[in-house]
């Protein structure tokens, strides 16, 4: 099993949330997402990523994908903006990975190029983290990822 998430900050709120992968091998946001105030705990910030990979679904219909504007959207409403172009203005984002049993978790900073050209992975910054870790060290660790994404 994965456990697949993503952590968008924005100005003022961080918003983690969960993904799921459709059949054809495309990972889309699933409708779970927590949205928070930046100055949340490196613990509390630890436990909602844990808690998006337990939402993660693996294997999911191609009808779940045709939905994913009305899931995006959810999130858009909940920091106020009203397109994916005012959603990435000034948005630092990271994708989290995690195999279950696994070792360890993949914090893979993002590109924001922009609403045209999107996010794209920034592989030479990823962070690698022990499950083994610590909340705090888990939330510390996705802070670094974050200030690594551009």
């Amino acid at each position: 099993m994965i456990g697949y998430g993503s952590i968008d900050r924005l100005q003022y709120v961080t918003v983690v949330a969960s993904h799921s992968r459709v059949d054809t091998g495309i990972w889309v946001v699933n409708g779970w997402f927590r949205t928070l105030d930046n100055s949340i705990s490196d613990e509390g910030l630890a436990e909602a990523v844990l808690e998006a990979f337990a939402k993660t679904q693996d294997g999911v219909g191609q009808e779940f994908a045709e939905d994913v504007k009305g899931r995006m959207r959810q999130i858009f409403n909940s920091v106020g903006v009203d397109s994916y172009a005012a959603y990435l203005k000034g948005l630092v984002s990271v994708n989290a990975r995690r195999e279950f049993p696994g070792s360890f978790v993949e914090l893979t900073p993002m590109q924001n190029l922009g609403p045209r050209r999107g996010l794209r992975f920034d592989l030479d910054q990823m962070v690698v983290v022990s499950s083994d870790s610590g909340l705090n060290d888990l939330g510390a660790s996705i802070r670094v990822a974050l200030d690594r994404a551009s």
